[in-house]
């Protein structure tokens, strides 16, 4: 694959290269000898035609029972779920009829859960239970923080202190940073 420094006139395939733009980049290489005429007539690509043929059955059959759906039901993963499902059960030998019936078994509603009655004051109770572990957690810092500044102060000596009073000192102006 190679890097083109400045743009080709056209995209595509043309005298054996490939041209083609990918990750805003235009690149060339050589052209692919695989064609469709290849695929439709060789014996070497004789199962990719028979999935393929498995599959446009598998998409018609999911199509019918899809158009029963009602529109507001009706989603293209659905869809894509019906044909997947219908590719299964043919791969296994089932029949259109039995595919049809299978995949209908899908379209029924699904069961409702029944739902918890929440009590009317279950989400002022969590938001004040965040309140407080919030307020834990700013007591629980500012503890931390005093701590460490009270073994800071214990590590520098007081020398122009007597004794006694150095002890007060050291503590006197913590008491004011304390939580409340």
């Amino acid at each position: 694959m190679g890097t083109l420094s400045r743009p080709p006139k056209k995209y595509g395939t043309y005298h054996g290269l490939c041209v083609y733009r990918m990750l805003g980049k235009d690149r060339v290489r050589k052209a692919s000898s695989l064609t469709g005429k290849r695929v439709k007539e060789e014996a070497a690509f004789k199962n990719t035609r028979a999935w393929a043929g498995r599959l446009a059955q598998a998409s018609r059959l999911a199509r019918a029972v899809y158009d029963m759906l009602s529109p507001c039901r009706k989603r293209h993963s659905l869809y894509r779920k019906f044909t997947g499902k219908a590719m299964k059960l043919l791969t296994a030998g089932a029949t259109e009829g039995e595919v049809v019936v299978e995949l209908m078994l899908l379209i029924r509603l699904p069961k409702r859960k029944p739902r918890k009655k929440k009590a009317r004051h279950a989400a002022v109770k969590q938001e004040t239970e965040r309140v407080i572990v919030h307020q834990q957690r700013r007591q629980n810092t500012d503890r931390r923080i005093i701590s460490s500044k009270r073994r800071n102060i214990n590590r520098a000596p007081a020398r122009y202190l007597p004794s006694s009073i150095s002890r007060t000192y050291k503590f006197a102006h913590l008491d004011s940073m304390a939580p409340t």
